[in-house]
């Protein structure tokens, strides 16, 4: 949401002067706290103009995992429709648009409309946030859960998929060696365990438990 905000595919000094608008010194982007959805992919797009994300505070995606990890979708449109009632469809007309063929060409939209779905986006994000959080903290486990493996989890897959990971490829061939021998000590394993038991059972098939049928 947030990197909807600096338009176009400028770098450098255009990034610069577009956040210096927002109130910001680049290349740092340094607000008090920042929260969004899925907020790993913009800041992906803002490295890609040479800005630094600061201030990480949270990711209303992780809290919908955190509050219902069952929910089929965490979209931020389907969050709000759950939790924020009042926002419910509020970018539907903008995602039914064709002009951007299902936001796979924003730089096709015209910037007014561009800033009014950025600014719902982030307005329903901060308020997301709010009911969220307050849900999390219901559940004590849940909430450290949540701020002392998820968030940190995803602070370093960002920094993963940035900077990649460095990798012993002795260890990683020797490892590999490894697993491969015990996978086949666990299908010798199994392959014992089912010849044994089809013996047990006259050659019929492999009893079940309940003793009220068999597996062929």
């Amino acid at each position: 949401q947030l990197s909807l905000l600096l338009g176009g595919t400028g770098r450098d000094e255009q990034s610069n002067a577009r956040l210096r608008l927002m109130g910001y010194d680049a290349p740092s982007f340094t607000p008090p706290a920042v929260v969004g959805h899925n907020l790993k992919f913009d800041k992906h797009i803002f490295a890609n103009e040479g800005i630094e994300i600061a201030n990480w505070h949270g990711d209303t995606m992780q809290l919908a995992f955190a509050v219902d990890e069952n929910m089929q979708r965490k979209s931020l449109d389907e969050c709000v429709r759950r939790w924020i009632p009042a926002m419910a469809g509020y970018a539907d007309d903008f995602n039914l648009d064709p002009i951007h063929e299902e936001k796979s060409h924003m730089e096709r939209v015209p910037h007014d409309k561009m800033l009014k779905y950025a600014g719902g986006d982030a307005d329903a994000g901060w308020r997301l946030a709010r009911v969220l959080n307050k849900r999390v903290k219901e559940d004590r486990r849940n909430y450290n859960c949540y701020t002392r493996i998820q968030m940190p989890a995803l602070r370093t897959f960002f920094y993963m998929e940035r900077h990649g990971v460095r990798i012993d490829r002795t260890a990683l061939r020797e490892f590999s060696v490894m697993l491969g021998e015990r996978e086949d000590r666990s299908v010798g394993h199994a392959e014992g365990f089912a010849a044994e038991h089809r013996d047990l059972a006259g050659g019929g098939g492999v009893s079940t438990a309940g003793g009220g049928g068999a597996i062929a």
